[in-house]
């Protein structure tokens, strides 16, 4: 009795790995600045630098760029300090090369500065970070048999299964310039966050559309100091690309901030804007028949539906306060670091 099998290719998950940890620098104050009685508030933004897959392991490389309010000795308005902290990540896994599928996500689960003297301080950064591979397979599928022999009967359940075909990862910057009412009121910005929020993706023509917005959310100093919080939303819509994909398929979508900032100009605007990384995927229900007696895949109907499923992986970077890439990432040592003057 034989088997017959055909093949159908696919996009396999072959690394999900999520861990914590801690990076810390100390610093000193710049000599123009008065000396600290105590921190007010710490705040961190990470930003992603590279995140490359190579034999075996991917290297996960950036700066978490660290935003210290402090209170002077004798009184005054806060002051601000802002202190690089650079990182650098392994995550290993069997079957990870160059052509491996890579999402990453990087994000600052909490910022922390105590004083050391007057003088210097140490900061420390707990990072939390996402990552997943993708692979390309292929899975052997049992259609039936090539010649039925007298008198066997094919006992089967039918199951659906939804698995990867492919995965696409696709960066895209967006930039964007926001109106802020009452803009003298506030000197400067700082310790952006940003949301991106998938509102429409479908797939047109071999390409996938994306729309949605990115809720901002931002600090600001005002001129008589005191902080105030800014809320923003941009709305984005972008175009990929997404090769092997039909338009009957359906796409889950993720994104990844790669970098991101935002500055007052002298017109009021929030001039700078970096989102980074978006990852979509596409999935395809499989049709499994399965027996007591004979385990067998409905060959057609599985064939069929995997095919129409794919991942697309989008990848946004981060955008300048005139409609510009920037791209600047901070890089320090563990040595201690000179902090940079407000």
């Amino acid at each position: 009795m034989d088997l017959t099998k055909s093949s159908v290719a696919l996009s396999r998950l072959i690394l999900d790995a999520w861990n914590n940890y801690e990076e810390t620098t100390d610093a000193i104050v710049p000599d123009t600045f008065p000396d600290i009685a105590r921190i007010a508030a710490v705040y961190g933004s990470p930003q992603l630098k590279d995140d490359a897959p190579q034999s075996g392991r991917v290297l996960i490389s950036g700066a978490v760029r660290m935003t210290v309010l402090y209170v002077p000795e004798g009184g005054g308005a806060l002051r601000r300090l802002d202190i690089p902290i650079s990182f650098a990540h392994i995550e290993e896994a069997a079957g990870i090369n160059e052509d491996s599928r890579l999402f990453v996500t990087c994000r600052v689960v909490a910022a922390d500065a105590h004083v050391m003297n007057s003088r210097k301080l140490s900061a420390t950064a707990t990072l939390s970070i996402c990552c997943r591979v993708f692979a390309p397979d292929t899975a052997q599928l049992t259609d039936g048999f090539a010649k039925t022999d007298n008198g066997l009967e094919l006992l089967t359940t039918t199951h659906t299964v939804t698995v990867p075909s492919s995965v696409l990862r696709r960066e895209f910057t967006l930039m964007e310039d926001v109106n802020l009412p009452d803009h003298e009121r506030f000197r400067e910005m700082f310790a952006p966050r940003a949301e991106m929020r998938l509102s429409d993706c479908r797939l047109m023509n071999g390409k996938a559309v994306l729309k949605g917005d990115v809720a901002l959310h931002m600090l600001a100093m005002t001129t008589d100091d005191t902080l105030e919080n800014i809320d923003c939303v941009v709305p984005f819509t972008q175009i990929f690309e997404a090769d092997g994909m039909t338009d009957n398929q359906q796409i889950n979508v993720s994104f990844s901030v790669r970098h991101l900032d935002a500055e007052l100009r002298d017109d009021g605007l929030v001039g700078e804007l970096d989102a980074n990384r978006a990852v979509l995927a596409a999935q395809a229900p499989r049709v499994v028949e399965a027996g007591p007696v004979v385990r067998l895949l409905d060959l057609r109907a599985a064939h069929d539906a995997l095919l129409e499923q794919a991942v697309l992986v989008a990848d946004a970077v981060a955008v300048e306060g005139q409609v510009q890439g920037r791209g600047r990432i901070e890089e320090a040592g563990r040595q201690t670091a000179q902090a940079a003057v407000a």
